[in-house]
């Protein structure tokens, strides 16, 4: 009961629209599955790459810490189409720039319905012009990525930055809103993270995270709210 009271986005159960869409639930898992097991291949490839950087790594730290947890988080993410007093605007984001708190964050490729026929837009199209998902570099500069159909894409999260002592950063992100009022975008994520008591500890004296330099004011890096 402690637990529940301290972490109850972690421990509250899930409720599925069983009546309503039944088939929500067993494909929800499905693809959650999926991605847990594509982001655990990830996170031994991770764990090879720092235990040959860092003689102080501890061994498949990232395979155990996904493969134990029970504090993954899947999402379904609904962005509203743009408003008509905004389609002149410039810089619209359906979600502003941030790094993600996790370990790995899991993707798919983005869905785009019309709000009038609930159908899906092909992208890009005549009304979806432009991959809407972007990261930025150590030097400011802002990419927008374009993920094909049927696969995935993985983002480094705050934790892989302080377990692998700055030597992976964190993923600066954000998604640009589509200048049409009629598409809204639907997507998928799953958070892979540790468990509530994890030790976050970094295996270098002198770490090294990512500072603000050339990102965007809004964002704050480890380097300016880690303490060891």
């Amino acid at each position: 009961k402690e637990i529940e009271e301290r972490f109850p986005a972690l421990t509250s159960p899930n409720v599925w629209p069983k009546e309503n869409i039944p088939e929500l639930e067993p494909t929800f898992k499905e693809m959650g599955k999926i991605i847990l097991e594509v982001g655990l291949l990830i996170a031994g490839i991770c764990d090879k790459y720092l235990a040959k950087k860092c003689p102080n790594y501890e061994q498949d730290c990232f395979k155990r810490i996904i493969a134990t947890s029970r504090c993954h988080i899947a999402r379904l993410l609904h962005y509203y189409p743009v408003q008509n007093k905004d389609l002149d605007s410039k810089n619209l984001f359906w979600c502003g720039w941030h790094m993600d708190r996790c370990l790995l964050t899991g993707l798919v490729p983005a869905l785009y319905i019309s709000d009038d026929s609930f159908e899906m837009a092909s992208s890009p199209s005549p009304t979806v012009v432009e991959p809407d998902l972007c990261i930025m570099n150590d030097d400011g500069y802002s990419i927008q990525l374009k993920i094909p159909l049927n696969c995935l894409i993985f983002q480094v999260g705050e934790v892989a930055e302080v377990l692998s002592g700055g030597l992976l950063r964190a993923t600066p992100h954000a998604v640009k809103m589509q200048k049409s009022p009629e598409i809204s975008r639907e997507s998928f994520a799953v958070f892979l993270q540790p468990m509530w008591d994890e030790a976050m500890k970094s295996p270098l004296k002198n770490a090294e995270f990512r500072k603000s330099k050339n990102l965007p004011k809004q964002l704050t890096t480890l380097c300016e709210r880690w303490s060891q």
